[in-house]
């Protein structure tokens, strides 16, 4: 946890090749142990090109088998979330059947799911599109009211069976059907809050 961050803060696509990543396409960028940096284009809902126009996409969340990533872009006056391959091709449009801005996504371990950000709370739906739930009440930044945002984004378990989210200044976890709701811990500003993969620590 940190100081405040908004939602198009994080991870936005820079244009064009940025500290010697390239582009998808252009091979990867190696480094010490082993690891990999790609820079992903983002791509404008059915088209196979790069995006030539309109709002980049932020916020990404990569898919557990690194093939698949979701992020959010402005549609005129609201937030969508959408769905691309790694490699390329068309964005798609993740319909979660609910109305308002969404933001601000994190994709379940097992890759089914997607946490993300509605006007009025945190919601869950599947990854490809379908009816979302509430799982958590609260005024996001998706609300894109100043002054009044009392939750933030979360993130899941390594089971998949729970999620920790910042509410209220205070982080709290729970399961997915609203039971075992336990307060962590309080203070100002708190957000971003990960779990490490042994489950241990938050």
């Amino acid at each position: 946890p940190g100081g405040e961050e908004s939602p198009g803060a994080r991870g936005s696509p820079p244009a064009g090749k940025a500290g010697g990543v390239p582009q998808v396409g252009d091979g990867e960028a190696g480094g010490g142990g082993g690891l990999a940096a790609r820079n992903i284009r983002v791509n404008s809902p059915g088209a196979a090109g790069p995006e030539t126009g309109g709002e980049a996409g932020a916020w990404p969340s990569l898919a557990p088998d690194g093939r698949t990533v979701v992020f959010h872009r402005a549609d005129g006056a609201r937030t969508s979330l959408y769905i691309q391959h790694v490699d390329g091709g068309a964005s798609i449009a993740v319909d979660t059947r609910l109305s308002g801005s969404q933001c601000c996504a994190s994709i379940s371990p097992d890759g089914s799911q997607v946490l993300f950000l509605g006007a009025e709370g945190l919601y869950v739906g599947p990854v490809f599109g379908g009816q979302a739930r509430r799982v958590a009440d609260g005024v996001g930044p998706a609300a894109e009211l100043a002054g009044t945002v009392t939750l933030l984004w979360g993130g899941w378990s390594p089971e998949g069976d729970r999620f920790v989210y910042p509410h209220n200044d205070t982080l709290w976890v729970q399961s997915l059907d609203g039971s075992g709701r336990t307060a962590v811990v309080s203070g100002g500003a708190i957000h971003s809050p990960a779990w490490s993969p042994d489950g241990r620590w938050i």
